[in-house]
This record gives structure tokens, sequence and C-alpha cells, in this order.
């Protein structure tokens, strides 16, 4: 992750580049994708994996294992719909939305070759 963004009620949206000290990086094969989190001022472990699908620009995140730390803020067996955005071949953004529908967080990936 290079990046990423908090929405604000008003329309306004705060972009904030990542650091040296704060690693994240989602990995995907055919069916299961992996997430792990990297900060030097937490000594957590903040992992998870389970199943997605893609579809019509909708990625679906099964959440089917994961750290104890991510397991204190995220059920076991969670679903999340994020919106996804290709910005190029080798970045996108994933917006996660409330139940309005109105962004409340986004990410932005760069693949890592």
């Amino acid at each position: 992750m290079i990046s990423y963004l908090n929405y604000s009620g008003d329309g306004s949206v705060d972009t904030i580049k990542t650091s040296e000290n704060f690693i994240q990086m989602k990995m995907f094969s055919e069916k299961k994708f992996m997430w792990n989190r990297f900060t030097s001022y937490d000594s957590s472990e903040w992992f998870g994996s389970g199943d997605y699908v893609f579809k019509n620009d909708t990625l679906v995140e099964h959440t089917e294992y994961g750290s104890e730390a991510l397991l204190t803020i995220l059920e076991k067996d969670s679903i999340h719909r994020l919106d996804i955005v290709f910005i190029n071949k080798d970045s996108y953004m994933q917006t996660e939305k409330d139940s309005l529908g109105n962004p409340i967080y986004g990410e932005i990936y760069h693949r890592i070759k």
C-alpha cells in the first residue's frame, strides 16, 4: 500500500502517504488473498487471509483466518465489499463504503515486481 484516504462527511478527502514505519501488502492467488501489515511502532502481528471474488469492479473478501490483533476488531468469517478502481496496470484503489453507499476509507496499492 502506498497511501490511504480518509473521507469526511462534507465530501473532502485526506490522502496520506505511507512511510518506512508502515508497510502493508495484499497478495492474491487465483481464489485466495492474504493481507499483512508491519508497523515499527506496534509489535502486534497483523494479518488475515481467506477467499475472494472480483466481479463488476467490486472485490468481496471473506476473511477466514487472522491474527489475534486483527480478530479483536474484525470477526472471523467476516465479509468486506470494496469498490475497486484501477489507476493503471500496476496500481488500484479500494474503497470501503457505509450502508448508505458513502465512501469512508480507501487504500491505494501498487504492484511489487
